[in-house]
């Protein structure tokens, strides 16, 4: 009798280990090679896109019938170097408005009180994104197209001013070039 009781405890300690494992949240790092990060922007001149070379996220969250239900880290970065445009003088002048040298790095992180809203396939989070060396809190839209709970898509946008990062819009031909706005 002493052994079946033995047996019985066993088996609920392991289906309570495995129910919380089951819905513990799970580590995510982005696949560069299948994403795409890309920076789009306005000059005195002409609009302009950039796209990131190389770039890292990491997120932790969990997935929960075919939804995300919770998100409680998420880390991004980018080299500014990375960044190109295919016209080597605007990436120049684009690596000298970020402060390239004294600033290598662009970054976000979810704020650490976790400000993150999650309605359906869309997530709201805050979030401190440095550029150019200044932080500043920003606001993230992103969609969520969940294929399974190991894979899923994440696509967003975040407007930002370079002004709000203390950051220099780059001008051509020594700032005697303006565009005209009608």
């Amino acid at each position: 009798m002493k052994n079946f009781k033995l047996n019985f405890l066993l088996i609920s300690i392991i289906s309570i280990l495995f129910r919380v494992d089951a819905q513990a949240q799970e580590f995510y790092k982005l696949q560069s090679q299948n994403s795409k990060l890309i920076i789009e922007g306005t000059s005195s001149i002409h609009d302009w896109k950039m796209e990131a070379e190389n770039f890292n996220a990491e997120t932790l969250l969990k997935v929960e019938g075919g939804a995300i239900s919770e998100i409680s880290k998420v880390e991004f970065f980018t080299p500014v170097s990375g960044l190109k445009s295919g016209k080597s003088i605007m990436d120049k002048k684009a690596y000298d408005a970020l402060k390239e040298k004294k600033s290598p790095e662009i970054k976000f992180s979810l704020n650490k009180n976790n400000n993150v809203s999650i309605s359906g396939a869309k997530a709201n989070l805050t979030g401190l994104l440095t550029v150019a060396g200044k932080s500043k809190e920003v606001k993230v839209s992103a969609n969520f197209d969940v294929e399974n709970p190991q894979k899923f898509l994440v696509s967003g946008s975040v407007p930002i001013k370079m002004s709000d990062f203390e950051i220099d819009p780059p001008t051509a031909m020594m700032g005697t070039i303006k565009r005209v706005i009608k």
